[in-house]
Formats: structure tokens, C-alpha cells, sequence
């Protein structure tokens, strides 16, 4: 998701990565552990779950006497955490643009 001004000046850009976290039971970081000791389990999940909706929500902080900002927000599938090339690495399931004002 990012967030423009009339201008072209991005005043905002996040990211938010759908996908298991696993972790040790020691939560020694992320160093790979083996044996019974050291079990290896799922921390979080906040993938996409089936017949389920996700909705996300972001505060847009306007840049002093900004009235209108320009928000992109793209949906995409990939394997890995880098982009690559969109269409063979990574593919765009949802896009969409929409005008936000103050007034």
C-alpha cells in the first residue's frame, strides 16, 4: 500500500507479509535447531484462510496542508519475500487506486 500526494511524493509505504512463522522452543532467533530438544513449531499464523475475508486498516497521516492523497493498494502471490519479477516470481491477484481527502 502506498500513499501519494497530487505531486508524485510518496508520504507512505507499508507492507504486510501473509505467511506461517515458525520458530524453536527456545526462541533462539533464526537459527535452525535440531533434536528432540529443540522442537520447531508455528509462532503465528496470519495467512489467508479459506472462505474467510481478511480486512486490513491503515491511519493515513496527512502532510501538513495535504488535502487529498492518492492510495494504491496491489494484492500479490509470491514465494519468496523479494518481488522478482511480477508475472513469473510473483502475481498480482488485486489491485486498485482510490482518491482520500480530509474534506
Amino acid at each position: 500500500m502506498t500513499a501519494k500526494t497530487k505531486d508524485g511524493k510518496e508520504v507512505l509505504k507499508s507492507e504486510k507479509i501473509y505467511m506461517l512463522h515458525a520458530g524453536d522452543s527456545r526462541n533462539e532467533g533464526d537459527q535452525m535447531v535440531y533434536g528432540p530438544a529443540n522442537k520447531l513449531g508455528f509462532l503465528e499464523d496470519n495467512t489467508f484462510q479459506p472462505l474467510q475475508t481478511k480486512v486490513e486498516s491503515y491511519d493515513l497521516k496527512f502532510p501538513e496542508g495535504v488535502k487529498e492523497l492518492d492510495v494504491n493498494v496491489e494484492l500479490r502471490f509470491q514465494y519468496d519475500k523479494e518481488v522478482g519479477t511480477i508475472g513469473k516470481d510473483s502475481y498480482i491477484l488485486y489491485k486498485t487506486s482510490k482518491k482520500v481527502s480530509t474534506r
